[in-house]
């Protein structure tokens, strides 16, 4: 087994249920270690399972000459979770690893803050959605002017996925508004004081963005917009599947720099 190598910068990308290697896509895959080479990064995957919390030691896997191979290594200076915790065993190996080094949790992290690190690729920048964070005392002025453009998303800033957002659809004379199995109709003015009221208390403690509500696809039905969350987590379940016309490349780079900066900082 090779063993560590305190001169290269190693991030350790942690699942729980399953070894990534066995279950993201090939091409994925392929991005993740071309960008790690490109980048002179050692990346190793391992499971919560593998991680020996008595010795320090950590049984991950590593692509070497053309194979996966076992190795054995120390606690890295980064560790990447690739996948939420949903067992207390699971937990117990984050809080031991984030006792002793960098952790970038699945959950917990700014939407708009990543938005801001894509912002820095040109060639990303027309992809971006257009977003704005929520101030209590301008909430309805700035979703009225969000909707004055056309639709809307209202959604908080942390990693929450897919729950507790607001999609803000004007059809004809009316505006409907979605908020996860619900939906409600009425004025566009109805609208905004429904939403501003629902978030207006928990502004005190969480931020909230408004987005342009943007459903793009492109030839191959894939979508067309680089989201935060899907570089801040290229290894969500829900976005397993490659992506067309190598974006899942053209993502991965952003998603290294952000990891980089965490072992910098």
């Amino acid at each position: 087994m090779e063993h560590d190598r305190p001169d290269t910068p190693t991030i350790l990308l942690l699942g729980h249920k399953a070894t990534l290697h066995e279950s993201l896509s090939p091409i994925r895959i392929r991005a993740l270690l071309g960008e790690a080479a490109l980048r002179g990064v050692r990346v190793v995957l391992a499971r919560s399972a593998d991680c020996d919390v008595s010795t320090g030691r950590i049984r991950a896997n590593e692509f070497v000459a053309g194979a996966w191979t076992g190795v054995e290594i120390g606690v890295p200076p980064l560790v990447v979770a690739a996948a939420p915790v949903t067992r207390p065993e699971h937990r117990v190996v984050e809080n031991w690893l984030q006792a002793r080094t960098r952790l970038l949790g699945f959950d917990g992290f700014d939407k708009h803050e990543m938005t801001a690190l894509l912002a820095a690729y040109p060639h990303l920048v027309p992809h971006l959605i257009p977003e704005a964070v929520l101030v209590a005392e301008r909430v309805e002025a700035q979703l009225a002017q969000g909707l004055a453009r056309g639709p809307i998303v209202v959604k908080r800033s942390d990693g929450a996925l897919g729950t507790g957002i607001f999609f803000i659809i004007p059809q004809g004379d009316e505006v409907v508004v979605h908020k996860d199995s619900q939906s409600w109709r009425g004025t566009a003015g109805e609208a905004i004081a429904r939403v501003a009221g629902a978030i207006r208390a928990r502004m005190a403690y969480r931020t909230y963005l408004v987005q342009r509500f943007i459903d793009t696809r492109d030839a191959a039905g894939q979508p067309a917009t680089v989201r935060a969350d899907i570089v801040r987590r290229p290894f969500l379940e829900a976005n397993k599947r490659p992506l067309a016309h190598g974006a899942e490349v053209e993502r991965m780079g952003p998603a290294m720099t952000y990891w980089l900066s965490l072992i910098d900082a």
